[in-house]
């Protein structure tokens, strides 16, 4: 059946590279690094993480300490960035809210929701994978988008 890696790192117990069966949820991740740590944000987690998502080989999970967000949100302002969801890259497609994602061309409420709905993303590519835009819309917001 084959095996993957996984990097999981931030507010867990124990932060590292795991070996895990092929076909392995985030769940899974999260218990083999022997679960969340005290300072862990659960409720970002349970915002922004389907953790009964597949993971793909080579995944990267970072979990977020409380008040990590606030404090980035504060860093951003500062440092010109609207957000902690806009950086140089682009906006994120795993956090970003959807006013933000409304804010680019040719997407609406609808494709919003579906963006959010699908998370977790492990490449841009799977907005078309999914379904969720068509090949001329990515092509055009690509540069515009990161993880």
């Amino acid at each position: 059946m084959g095996e993957l890696l996984v990097d999981i790192e931030g507010a867990v117990v124990k932060p590292g590279v795991y070996r895990l069966p092929a076909g392995s949820r985030i769940d899974d991740a999260i218990a083999a690094s022997g679960g969340f740590s005290r300072q862990a944000d659960t409720a970002m987690v349970a915002k922004t993480f389907n953790r009964a998502a597949k993971l793909i080989d080579g995944s990267k999970l970072y979990i977020l300490e409380k008040g990590s967000l606030s404090v980035e949100l504060g860093q951003s302002a500062s440092s010109g960035f609207s957000d902690a969801h806009s950086t140089a890259g682009g906006v994120n497609i795993n956090t970003a809210p959807s006013s933000q994602l409304e804010a680019l061309s040719g997407i609406g409420p609808v494709t919003a929701g579906k963006i959010i709905a699908g998370r977790l993303y492990f490449r841009l590519e799977e907005l078309m994978e999914k379904k969720i835009v068509g090949q001329a819309l990515f092509a055009k917001l690509k540069d515009q988008l990161t993880l």
